[in-house]
Order: C-alpha cells, then structure tokens, then sequence
C-alpha cells in the first residue's frame, strides 16, 4: 500500500529524496523521485520486486500444516502468470511498496541509499539504491515484521 502523506529526505552530494503519499498525483509503482538541490528532476524511483527468498517463497508454519493444508507464517510474494488455459507458466515476484528511507550504507567500498521496501502490509525487506543510477542492486537484507 501506498504511504499516505508525501516524505521527503536530504541525500548526499546535496540530493532530495522525495517518496509521494496517496493524495499525490504521483501513483505507485514509480512514486519516487531524487532532485537535485534546485529542486531539478534527477530521476524517478520505481518500486522495485522483491527479492529475498523469505518475501518471494514465503515461510511455512510445518506445525500446523498438513497435507492438502498449508498454513503460512508468511505467505508468498509471487504472481503467477498463466496461458490462455489456465496453466502457470511461471512464478515472478511481487512488486514492493517504497515505505521509507533509511539511511545510507557503506557496501564494497560505495555509498548506497537503504531504503525500506514493504508488502503494504506487515512485512519487508531492505533494498540498496545506487544515487548514481538510480537503479537499485542486487544486493537484499531481510527486513522482519513491523
């Protein structure tokens, strides 16, 4: 779910990170933007996919499940996407809400942005955003329950 008011966060090199609510015109998924410090369109930030297995496979609670009865601690993030007949073809992930930025972190010898990238629901997972390109990594941190 989309955050419900507009946060805005000061970034290195004197960039602007500006993350759009609801009531904005700016609508999920690309409801991101970095400005520069004339308030100059640097790029706009999609919400990225989930990428870690806990958010993509989801965790199975073996206790309570039984067969024909599977019973989820955390459900799966995935789509599936099917024929014409019905068939899956294949599993993708689900693409994440930006929810919040939280600081910046030293990886390999460069600075990327952390930001917090949620279900829109109770979970989420940190991904790392490249100021340069604006593009997140591949790099991804289980996040945990809010």
């Amino acid at each position: 779910m989309q955050i419900h008011n507009n946060k805005e966060y000061s970034l290195p090199n004197n960039l602007k990170l500006i993350i759009y609510g609801r009531n904005s015109e700016h609508k999920h998924p690309k409801n991101a933007a970095v400005y520069y410090e004339d308030n100059t369109l640097k790029s706009w930030i999609e919400a990225p996919y989930f990428k870690s297995d806990k958010m993509i496979h989801g965790i199975k609670n073996e206790e309570h499940s039984r067969q024909g009865r599977d019973v989820w601690i955390i459900h799966p993030h995935k789509e599936k996407v099917k024929n014409f007949w019905g068939k899956v073809l294949e599993e993708k992930p689900q693409q994440g809400f930006l929810d919040a930025f939280k600081g910046m972190k030293i990886i390999e010898g460069k600075e990327y942005a952390e930001m917090m990238i949620s279900d829109g629901g109770m979970y989420f997972e940190l991904q790392y955003l490249d100021l340069e390109t604006c593009q997140f990594i591949k790099l991804v941190n289980w996040g945990g329950r809010f």
